[in-house]
């Protein structure tokens, strides 16, 4: 699966004590294998339309690794079961995160296959305290040419 995608994103935010936040996008972007991870990229517009964000997500059967460049910088890796400490920085200054990954699953990490799936459940922490509980779903389907 290289070439031209489409990626869609489906997530839930909860705040300890408050209701569930969904979001929903979707972009265009590229696929390409590299050591054996397939790396996806896309840019993310921020709401208002002035800020856009250019994403490198890598995928492997392990873990995956989210790096964001341009108004927001980061990297975030969600691993089943461990923590990774990160900085997510922001216009408004630099927030010190924790992403605590309970759940990690990737389907249909094959070349030859036309979609691939991913499901992570996590915890950001920040300051030893829980921010917010979080599930992420995202499917890459290959564009026809």
């Amino acid at each position: 699966m290289t070439g031209n995608i489409r990626l869609d994103l489906k997530s839930s935010h909860q705040v300890p004590g408050q209701t569930a936040q969904e979001m929903t996008s979707s972009a265009p972007g590229t696929c390409f294998i590299k050591n054996g991870k397939y790396h996806v990229l896309y840019d993310e517009v921020q709401e208002g339309g002035d800020a856009v964000i250019k994403n490198h997500l890598i995928l492997s059967e392990e873990q995956m690794e989210l790096r964001q460049k341009g108004a927001i910088r980061s990297k975030m890796v969600f691993s089943a079961n461990k923590k990774h400490a990160t900085d997510y920085i922001t216009p408004y200054g630099q927030i010190p995160l924790v992403i605590d990954t309970s759940a990690y699953e990737v389907t249909e990490l094959l070349e030859d296959a036309n979609e691939i799936r991913v499901a992570t459940s996590y915890r950001m922490e920040s300051g030893g305290s829980n921010v917010t509980e979080c599930k992420m779903e995202i499917t890459v389907r290959t564009l026809e040419p």
